[in-house]
């Protein structure tokens, strides 16, 4: 999914401690907006059948004020 977006890609390994910071489970899809905040959590997401979904969500995100 990360070759299709220029934003920053957080990916979740022990080191990193993402779940930490927001009470995030590995395995799961935050979309994350610029306060912070996690706007869409995606439990199961088939990317080859819901892509422009997921791009359409982060999309929005990036044109907010």
């Amino acid at each position: 999914m990360a070759e299709y977006t220029t934003l920053p890609i957080l990916q979740d390994t022990t080191e990193a401690g993402t779940a930490d910071c927001y009470g995030a489970y590995k395995w799961y899809i935050y979309v994350i907006d610029k306060r912070g905040i996690p706007r869409h959590i995606h439990y199961s997401l088939d990317l080859n059948t819901e892509r422009e979904r997921l791009l359409s969500e982060i999309a929005a995100l990036v044109a907010e004020e």
